[in-house]
């Protein structure tokens, strides 16, 4: 059994799984292994990010690749104007372990790691588009 998301990501995690859902409608090669490319490339972003640093948004050659993490920002961009996620954020009551989230940046690293460990284990359990056909039945 795996282990469920604690609450206050799920809303977060289903926001970017139907944004996953609606871009995988759109490319229909959209496989696991490409949300799982993409989730790495968000984390490592967000990472830098994190840390107050500046970086230029992730890039791909992949038309595809490229319009999910295009989307994907752009609806944590909609999250952060609507301020979804803010009373996560320096809320002494909501950890990862020990620490507490400082900043988005921190807490979209958590989410993206969720999401690329769910499409990893869903796509050894059921092939190549595991996951997709997963959150397609269990989101929305």
């Amino acid at each position: 059994m795996r282990k469920m998301p604690p609450d206050y990501m799920m809303l977060l995690l289903r926001d970017l799984e139907v944004t996953i859902l609606n871009v995988s409608e759109e490319f229909s090669k959209l496989a696991d292994a490409d949300v799982e490319w993409c989730c790495e490339k968000l984390i490592k972003y967000f990472k830098i990010l994190s840390k107050g640093k500046e970086t230029e948004e992730p890039e791909s050659p992949s038309e595809m690749k490229q319009a999910l993490m295009d989307e994907l920002l752009n609806r944590l961009e909609e999250r952060e104007a609507a301020k979804a996620d803010s009373h996560v954020i320096n809320n002494p009551d909501i950890r990862l372990g020990e620490m507490m989230y400082h900043n988005y940046p921190t807490l979209y690293v958590t989410a993206f790691k969720i999401i690329q460990s769910s499409a990893r284990f869903w796509r050894k359990e059921h092939g190549r588009k595991g996951y997709l056909k997963f959150i397609d039945h269990h989101v929305v």
